[in-house]
């Protein structure tokens, strides 16, 4: 009697955990915490459209994904962001094709010169078009990753610590530069392109180890580079191609609603929130400089006196190896093209 009386105060106790569980919501789904790492700083428009991403994914996970944004490169520096998501220091990363020449071919059409595009709104959105277009070339390009968010930054700018009126004001410059089509740029205007993280360009300029460089709005505002810049030139020089890139073990190991629901909110959609804040970042400053910056039009001289020397550039990436044997290279430049006039009028 005694030990059936004991059983049946047992039975009762666990009758009354799972009444409690169940007041309390039931058994909870254990959150996904995930790590991007971010070299932008914390307070910069970037990092914030990041943060907006982040929260979104939450919202539409219903919690099940968090992301957690390490921004400043606190994780490791930009050069080694792909390489973090590929040993596991970091789940995403915010990263640029300007930093990894040769690596994203097809991608690097947005860095050719002078194409016509005047706000990384309107680039990404041409973007998304060549992207929607040739499928292929990007599941090759990015087959090591899952593609979350694609966005152009502003286009890169000519900024210089003294006054910019032709060519000649370029020669013999030292002006930082990503490797690839930017440093091209730079070679043939006969100045001296310089490898520098965005961290050490403040005091590379504020040393005289650099006299400027090849840089988007976005990032002159947040490195606080406008007050050791006399003069900033915007012809719509070239545009980066910014990703959020996955660990892809990391993607598929989530279920298929969340994907989902992750690709609700990613995807062209969530590319805008990027591209519209980095262009914000970059508007707000170039307002705030007036006649240090001057943004030139394809009817100025100097505009063509700068795009001149850069005329080999078109051909040459059409000329270089590309992996896909099936896709017509000279179709997608053409493809990119008319995508820029239709977006741009």
């Amino acid at each position: 009697m005694k030990n059936s009386r004991i059983r049946s105060l047992a039975v009762l106790f666990a009758l009354i955990l799972v009444l409690l569980s169940a007041s309390c919501g039931g058994a909870q789904t254990p959150v996904v915490t995930l790590r991007l790492t971010n070299h932008n700083t914390d307070g910069s428009m970037t990092s914030q459209s990041i943060d907006v991403l982040a929260e979104k994914i939450f919202e539409a996970t219903n919690g099940r994904v968090k992301i957690d944004c390490y921004h400043g490169g606190v994780l490791g520096s930009f050069a080694d962001s792909i390489n973090m998501i590929e040993t596991g220091v970091a789940d995403l990363a915010w990263t640029s094709v300007a930093m990894f020449a040769g690596q994203f071919p097809y991608s690097e059409v947005f860095q050719l010169p002078m194409l016509g595009l005047t706000s990384a709104q309107k680039a990404t959105e041409v973007w998304w078009d060549v992207m929607d277009k040739y499928p292929e070339v990007f599941e090759h390009e990015f087959s090591n990753f899952k593609l979350l968010v694609s966005h152009t930054s502003p286009p890169a700018c000519i900024g210089l610590d003294r006054p910019v009126n032709n060519l000649g004001d370029l020669r013999g410059a030292n002006m930082r530069t990503t490797v690839g089509p930017n440093a091209t740029i730079v070679r043939l205007w006969n100045a001296n392109p310089v490898s520098m993280s965005p961290a050490d360009m403040y005091l590379g300029m504020q040393r005289g180890v650099i006299n400027g460089y090849i840089f988007d709005g976005a990032g002159i505002n947040t490195w606080g580079l406008a007050e050791l810049t006399e003069n900033v030139v915007d012809v719509g020089l070239s545009y980066s191609v910014n990703f959020i890139l996955m660990n892809k073990d990391v993607w598929e190991s989530l279920s298929p609603e969340d994907q989902a629901a992750i690709d609700a909110v990613a995807g062209r959609a969530g590319s805008q929130y990027g591209a519209f804040y980095m262009q914000k970042e970059a508007d707000d400053l170039f307002a705030e400089m007036g006649d240090s910056y001057q943004k030139l039009s394809a009817a100025d001289l100097f505009y063509e006196e700068l795009r001149a020397p850069l005329a080999t550039m078109y051909d040459d990436w059409l000329n270089a190896p590309k992996p896909l044997s099936s896709v017509n290279v000279q179709e997608f430049y053409n493809f990119v093209l008319e995508r820029i006039a239709y977006r741009e009028n």
